[in-house]
């Protein structure tokens, strides 16, 4: 888990945040626990110099990953490739649920009911049919019932 801040946290960085920014991006390995927490956790500083400015930028990694199997550069390179899948995930994701409005294609339907339309000129033809089909003034096909559309009250039985 990435953290910007946490006043707990920012009081066991603040010796690894103080003196001049360093020349490159660094990592200081600290340990937090919680009150909600069962164990402590692996808390990564890690301090990101920024050219021209007075302070570096800093945040943290919390994990449950071993130190050992995952030094602190390599736990946030991996950070930083699950970043990068999880954001083109969501471009994908976007790409893959846009609606088909280039279709022109009437709506026959809205928030689960049958949408009446007025036929236009070229369907007038077929009019007097598609009455008969459709039913009553309600517009709703004469082989679904009115209270499953949610046109007329239910009663109850």
């Amino acid at each position: 888990m990435r953290l910007k801040g946490n006043d707990m946290i920012d009081g066991l960085a603040a010796p690894h945040l103080e003196g001049d920014q360093p020349s490159d991006e660094c990592y200081h390995e600290l340990c937090y626990r919680a009150k909600c927490w069962s164990v402590e956790r692996r808390v990564v500083l890690v301090v990101d110099p920024v050219p021209g400015e007075l302070f570096p930028r800093h945040f943290y990694l919390i994990t449950d990953l071993d130190a050992e199997a995952y030094p602190a550069e390599q736990l946030v390179n991996l950070y930083r490739k699950r970043g990068k899948a999880e954001k083109h995930f969501g471009k994908l994701n976007t790409a893959c649920s846009m609606a088909l409005s280039s279709v022109p294609r009437p709506k026959t339907h809205y928030k689960g009911r049958p949408v009446v339309r007025e036929p236009d000129e070229s369907e007038q033809n077929g009019s007097e049919q598609e009455a008969e089909i459709r039913g009553p003034a309600t517009g709703i096909p004469s082989n679904v019932s009115a209270h499953a559309c949610g046109a007329l009250p239910y009663a109850g039985a």
